[in-house]
């Protein structure tokens, strides 16, 4: 219930980017308000919850939310065996990061493609682009 408390204040803090927790016990309210924050928070980049292994309805949930957002560029959590919804995670995480490196060559490269502009419009507040092209971030 705790963890449930602290994901839906994330939801309305935009300036937290990486959030990390360990927990014992993870039911489905908390995956419903991790997938509603990842919907909501566009600058949250970071998210890793260690300790329990999420069942198929959690990973479910989180993975629909995480298809959804485009700024989510690490996620780290347990499940007991490989599942779909964990490749469909690993794909959307594999987008949303290739995304953010067109990103990057549009302010390396000389020449510049459209796709690499509008990558560039979509990550040019995001704390996790300016920690890939090493500049400081304010946390």
């Amino acid at each position: 219930m705790c963890l449930t408390r602290i994901v839906h204040g994330l939801a309305k803090n935009s300036s937290i980017w990486w959030f990390s927790a360990q927990c014992g016990t993870l039911g489905i309210s908390a995956c419903k308000a991790i997938a509603a924050n990842m919907e909501v928070n566009r600058r949250l980049c970071c998210i890793t919850l260690g300790g329990p292994y999420f069942n198929e309805e959690c990973l479910s949930v989180v993975s629909a939310a995480t298809a959804k957002n485009p700024m989510i560029q690490i996620m780290g959590l347990a499940y007991q065996i490989c599942r779909s919804m964990a490749l469909e995670i690993r794909d959307s995480l594999r987008r949303n990061m290739s995304m953010m490196l067109q990103a990057v060559e549009f302010v390396l490269a000389p020449t510049v493609s459209k796709v690499e502009a509008q990558a560039f419009e979509k990550y040019k507040e995001n704390p996790f682009y300016h920690l890939k092209q090493g500049k400081p971030t304010i946390s």
